[in-house]
């Protein structure tokens, strides 16, 4: 290992990424540098099998493959986001109405009322899918920047003032009634409905 500054050093051995830069203490020995190597190494792999193995489930039923390309045609929504949807989304025929869906994604809006002097957002609730959340946080800001109808709406939400977070939640919302419509109406994405 050839060392790149004080306190990294560039990883090399055993399922390695080729300059790649492991920050670690100058103390620890090189058979915990391998142990470490190896562990990472073994979680790489063992991602890439169950990557496979989802690709695998999603094209062996003809519903599941059909429904995985129309959200794909999403911008912003990639193969892996959309076999999250396609696995933690209250779909069509579970829920009426994609505000509902929005909702058991726990990206409804909450507002705290105190009589009538105090209303004010409360930002997201900890009720919902957390790991729906999760998983369409990325694909947001990929939204903002790619996807033309998301980039004007968050383009109107920064001009009213909103901050940078309250954007994001709201283009997650959004990603979500979109998703909710390509599947109910089994049409691909098009942008000038959004």
């Amino acid at each position: 290992m050839a060392a790149t500054s004080a306190g990294s050093r560039t990883v090399a051995g055993p399922g390695a990424t080729p300059g790649r830069t492991l920050c670690y203490a100058e103390g620890v020995t090189a058979q915990v540098r391998y142990s470490l190597q190896h562990i990472i190494a073994s979680l790489s792999a063992e991602k890439a099998r169950l990557e496979k193995l989802i690709t695998q489930q999603i094209h062996s039923d003809e519903q599941l493959f059909g429904d995985h390309q129309l959200l794909c045609t999403i911008k912003g929504i990639g193969s892996l986001t959309a076999a999250i949807l396609l696995a933690e989304m209250a779909r069509p025929g579970q829920v009426q109405r994609a505000r509902q869906a929005a909702a058991h994604a726990g990206l409804a809006p909450r507002r705290e009322q105190s009589g009538t002097s105090v209303r004010r957002n409360r930002g997201l609730g900890k009720e919902g899918n957390r790991y729906l959340r999760k998983a369409l946080y990325m694909p947001a800001l990929v939204a903002i920047k790619y996807n033309a109808p998301l980039r004007h709406f968050a383009c109107r939400l920064r001009a009213a003032g909103k901050p940078k977070m309250s954007i994001v939640c709201a283009v997650m919302r959004k990603l979500i009634h979109i998703a909710f419509g390509v599947l109910k109406h089994q049409q691909p994405f098009n942008p000038s409905l959004a």
